[in-house]
């Protein structure tokens, strides 16, 4: 079943955003328990997110970011960049990289508690 394209959209930021935490963190030189001591959160916690198993709250998220040496809008950028987020000439926001097909990803669940499957309402 196709996803709605909002969903879609945050779904392939979550995943990009988790792969721009770990790409920060290796080109920085840094472990993962590093950045888990200075962001002070778990580094099962920084694993986790890097491994897209765990989506993080906002706190979690600028504290691995912070951890890494980095500004969380720096590593929102880079993410909506790979994602192709952009604004179109009429200011539209225009999102070239969607995927609207629904791909399995431990990412679009904030625990390991499985998420029910989303109906979409009848009209």
């Amino acid at each position: 079943m196709p996803q709605h394209p909002a969903i879609a959209e945050s779904e392939l930021l979550c995943e990009l955003l988790a792969d721009t935490l770990k790409n920060s963190r290796t080109e920085a030189g840094l472990s993962q328990n590093q950045v888990a001591a200075k962001g002070k959160v778990s580094p099962h916690m920084v694993g986790y997110v890097e491994k897209k198993a765990r989506r993080p709250k906002i706190d979690i998220f600028v504290r691995i970011v912070r951890g890494g040496g980095r500004l969380p809008s720096e590593v929102m950028a880079e993410a909506e960049k790979k994602a192709g987020w952009t604004r179109g000439p009429d200011g539209e926001l225009v999102f070239t990289k969607v995927r609207t097909t629904r791909k399995p990803s431990a990412c679009s669940s904030a625990s390991s508690v499985p998420k029910m499957p989303v109906r979409a309402a009848s009209v």
